[in-house]
């Protein structure tokens, strides 16, 4: 069983981890799921970007082989589509033979969302293979990108494994009814 986790963001730019009851979140908010085997390997906020580092519970940082990543970009203006391009032309600069598949495009609870692989034979920076899943989300006040990354090719036992897990991530807001956040965390 995974632990349902509340990552709130609010106006205040106060960081809630990990037991976030309902009463406690304040306007926009992630949801997603710790996976189940990690911990909280790195938690910081720099430069208006909070960063959660999540790793199997048997791995370190500093000789990790999956990772589970949560970004907030306080107060982006970037549009989805800037920000996936961005994202998606650092990959192929660090990756001479980068591959992107695009999956899914949509609109989850009012917010814009994408959801994509990545895939590298050969990382410039280790010469090993790497791959991620990633799902943007265009939140109201911030911009969040979330990613499974693993050093080693993207398997379908991977691609089946995460794609429900990543699709379920989303996004809510306590000051819009539409976008109200789940009862019962």
């Amino acid at each position: 069983m995974m632990k349902r986790i509340a990552i709130g963001l609010m106006v205040a730019g106060l960081w809630a981890w990990p037991n976030l009851s309902l009463a406690q979140m304040v306007n926009e908010n992630i949801l997603a799921d710790m996976p189940d085997g990690y911990k909280v390997a790195s938690q910081n906020r720099r430069n208006g970007i909070t960063q959660v580092e999540m790793i199997p519970r048997d791995q370190t940082l500093e000789n990790w082989q999956d990772m589970f990543i949560v970004r907030i970009f306080h107060n982006s203006p970037m549009s989805l589509k800037a920000f996936e391009l961005q994202t998606t032309r650092r990959w192929f600069a660090a990756c001479a033979k980068a591959a992107y598949k695009p999956d899914q495009r949509g609109t989850e609870n009012g917010y814009d969302f994408t959801f994509f692989f990545l895939r590298c034979p050969d990382i410039a920076a280790s010469g090993e293979p790497m791959s991620r899943i990633v799902k943007i989300i265009r939140g109201q006040d911030s911009l969040y990108l979330v990613q499974a990354v693993f050093k080693r090719d993207l398997t379908p036992e991977i691609v089946k494994d995460w794609t429900p897990f990543m699709t379920k991530i989303g996004v809510c807001d306590t000051r819009i009814e539409e976008r109200a956040c789940p009862p019962g965390l």
